[in-house]
């Protein structure tokens, strides 16, 4: 976290990565038919090499996470886990999903068996894809004799997917419970139709309810059945296509907190040191067993965590491997690569961070909250560019929503497109106090930064932004997130006090350089993929609204 101009080179974006890839050149190898390099062309092939890995460092800096290098493969498949323990019932209520339409009362979905794994842009007939239809175009979803399917449609401002099925050959009869094999569409936000035996949705084709624009296919159970779907951008007419809202799932609501809430009062600042616990969501992403972060995050209810996917991505991180501290003020030094070891952080080789000279703390001198990780999932479609630059930590166990040490952060309701321009959020983290400075800062950091609008941003940045990026901070370089403070949420407080996500820590161009603000995930725009990946493990949330008392 900055709160002064710096200049130098910064190698990575927002996340601490420690592993860096190396190009190395030790020895002239034989060529097939015994033939060695000569002198001469082994010189021309490394001119060539250290070109291109120029060309590559080049093209990484004006876009990648300010640690995490560009050129590691994606992440590896996870094993699915167990599923989350059930939740307490204690003062939980249950809720219809949003506002609007009937709701109908449903159990809770199985566990997510989402791995993680990157994957790209869906291909036409292969099982469980993703899709963006502004780049593909209408796409035709043939599930073939798979036996469990799943396909992700990714809608935009200028596309609201809508979805027909000329033919639905499964097990059983329609209209029965149909738990064994079926298609079931989700908007993610609790609107859903299934359907089972023998059926078309072609005439009657459906879209997502309440203005929200992803659409998630699940075809189970199907090994010998027929699946044939065809997705494509709608209209937006109203009354054309029947939505997901006379099948909206429950929400379980906890009436014993509310979303958002500070447990201090908030003032103004500039990069000062945050007030103990005031951000009783703010999450700080550790290596097990250290309280060493390497990446921020925020918590959302009381089974997940939102972040960001470059956190894990290019080093092909495993839950097994990270843990969430919340209820954390005072931190450990997490080094940089640039750090020397043989200096003393705070004296040598690193700028005196908030907190360097303290001493250390445990968990139990904080109450911190240690958060074993059961699953991450990453956006599908994040990659390089750090486009979808969005990840969801599931919990092992749940959280006591009714403690004070643990508050969820609120999140954007359906079909909130506000883009936030001349708002003024907050963003929290432990990230490097200057772009090149050895190691994070100890102590918790708060940072206000105004909204800009994407097209003035556009204007000022090297790198092109995408619809999922909102930018913030100041022309002028005066003050910035950096290294560390990536996945922690920009949030912005609202009249009634309630803060709401509207951001997550992505990349920029440096810390703190004039001209280039920060970047961060759009929530509004990826809200969709959040919900409906949260939903299926039903979790339990705060209450949105605040009664007098909550004041």
């Amino acid at each position: 976290m900055l709160s002064c101009p710096v200049s130098g080179h910064c190698l990575s974006r927002r996340s601490l990565i420690r592993e860096s890839p190396h190009f190395i050149v030790n020895e002239v190898v034989p060529l097939s038919g015994s033939k060695m390099l000569t002198s001469k062309c082994f010189h021309i092939l490394i001119i060539l090499a250290l070109g291109a890995l120029l060309l590559e460092e080049a093209d990484g800096l004006a876009r990648v996470g300010r640690s995490t290098p560009t050129g590691k493969s994606k992440r590896s498949e996870e094993e699915g886990s167990e599923s989350a323990e059930s939740a307490a019932d204690e003062g939980v209520d249950e809720t219809a999903a949003d506002e609007g339409g009937e709701s109908e009362e449903t159990e809770g979905e199985e566990e997510s068996g989402t791995s993680g794994e990157a994957t790209g842009k869906g291909v036409n007939g292969e099982c469980s894809k993703v899709y963006d239809l502004v780049t593909t175009g209408p796409v035709h979803i043939d599930a073939g004799s798979q036996k469990n399917c799943n396909f992700t449609i990714l809608g935009t401002p200028k596309c609201q997917p809508e979805i027909r099925c000329r033919s639905i050959q499964l097990h059983g009869e329609d209209g029965e419970e149909c738990e064994d094999s079926y298609l079931e569409i989700s908007d993610g936000w609790g609107g859903n139709h299934r359907v089972c035996g023998k059926s078309s949705l072609d005439k009657r084709g459906v879209r997502a309810s309440y203005g929200a624009r992803d659409l998630f296919i699940t075809v189970k159970g199907h090994s010998g059945g027929k699946v044939q779907c065809e997705a494509s951008c709608g209209l937006g007419r109203k009354g054309v296509l029947p939505d997901l809202l006379s099948k909206t799932k429950k929400k379980k609501i906890d009436n014993r907190c509310v979303c958002g809430i500070q447990n201090l009062d908030d003032r103004i600042v500039n990069g000062e040191d945050a007030k103990k616990f005031e951000f009783p969501w703010q999450g700080a992403v550790v290596e097990t067993g250290t309280r060493e972060p390497t990446c921020g995050s925020a918590l959302i209810n009381d089974r997940w965590i939102l972040t960001a996917a470059h956190c894990f991505w290019f080093t092909n991180t495993t839950a097994n491997q990270i843990q969430v501290l919340l209820h954390a003020h005072l931190l450990d030094f997490t080094k940089t690569d640039a750090a020397n070891d043989k200096a003393e952080l705070g004296e040598q080789g690193s700028i005196k961070g908030s907190g360097w000279n303290k001493k250390a703390v445990t968990d139990e001198d904080e109450r911190t909250i240690r958060l074993d990780i059961a699953e991450i999932i990453m956006h599908p479609l994040f990659t390089e560019e750090y486009d979808f630059d969005v990840a969801l930590l599931r919990l092992a166990h749940p959280v006591d929503l009714a403690s004070i040490e643990a508050t969820p952060i609120c999140l954007p309701k359906v079909g909130d497109r506000r883009t936030f321009d001349g708002t003024i959020p907050k963003v929290v983290g432990w990230g490097l106090p200057e772009e090149t400075a050895g190691a994070t800062t100890r102590l918790l950091q708060k940072l206000d930064v105004p909204v800009l609008p994407i097209d003035d941003c556009a204007a000022m940045m090297e790198s092109e932004l995408s619809d999922r990026m909102l930018c913030a901070g100041y022309p002028d370089g005066s003050h910035d997130s950096c290294t560390g403070d990536s996945g922690g949420p920009l949030a912005l407080k609202q009249a009634n006090g309630q803060f709401l996500q509207i951001g997550i820590v992505s990349w920029g161009e440096g810390c703190a350089r004039k001209d280039r603000p920060g970047i961060y995930s759009r929530v509004t725009d990826l809200a969709d993929w959040v919900q409906y990946h949260v939903r299926k493990s039903n979790p339990i949330w705060c209450r949105e609204s605040m009664d007098e008392k909550d004041k």
